[in-house]
């Protein structure tokens, strides 16, 4: 019993409780956070062996491609085929490295049910770079501008990126790199095929 003039100071016992409890209470939210940033330090010091090809597998965004050649062209007019689907851009020095290699692809698969479709972004589907890059190149399978966000739709981040789609419409591997040999844009065809 405290006497007057006496401060009653509280149980040193139910202190040391109180602090082992929030002690303990700030271990379980550590420790959580602790395993996350763990993990993230792993991703980001180990990536993924292919981390420039990707195979999402949701269904590709329709959409309807006004062609340079005239007409327009609709991604689901197109199922029960494969699709080989590249974003580019005339002033893209990497694009222009794979034209040749895409073009040479397109001809050896146009007649086993694969095609290829070229979007041109963020240009003016009226100057005379693009029709040039296209002639340049002999590009010769169907190409048009992105003229509602498609880009946006699919996610790009830059030119060159390519999609391959299968037959059933659901993307099978996004590429965000330029291709550099004939063997790899194959592979991925025959892959995004099965």
């Amino acid at each position: 019993m405290a006497r007057d003039g006496d401060e009653t100071t509280p149980d040193e016992g139910s202190l040391a409780d109180r602090g082992a409890r929030r002690r303990s209470r700030a271990w379980l939210f550590m420790l959580p956070l602790g395993a996350l940033i763990a993990v993230l330090a792993i991703a980001v010091a180990n990536p993924t062996q292919d981390s420039t090809a990707t195979v999402p597998r949701q269904q590709a965004p329709d959409f309807t491609l006004p062609l340079f050649g005239g007409g327009t062209l609709h991604l689901n007019a197109l199922r029960g085929k494969t699709v080989v689907l590249n974003f580019w851009a005339s002033w893209c020095q990497p694009c222009v490295q794979e034209a040749p290699i895409l073009e040479r692809q397109w001809l050896a698969w146009k007649n086993k049910g694969v095609v290829f479709v070229g979007i041109d972004t963020g240009e003016d589907p009226h100057s005379d770079a693009v029709r040039q890059f296209l002639r340049q190149y002999n590009v010769t399978y169907p190409n048009g501008w992105d003229a509602s966000a498609l880009d946006i739709q699919y996610g790009t981040t830059g030119q060159p990126e390519t999609f391959f789609i299968t037959p059933k419409g659901m993307i099978a591997r996004h590429v965000a790199l330029p291709f550099t040999d004939d063997q790899t844009l194959s592979r991925y065809i025959q892959e995004a095929r099965a």
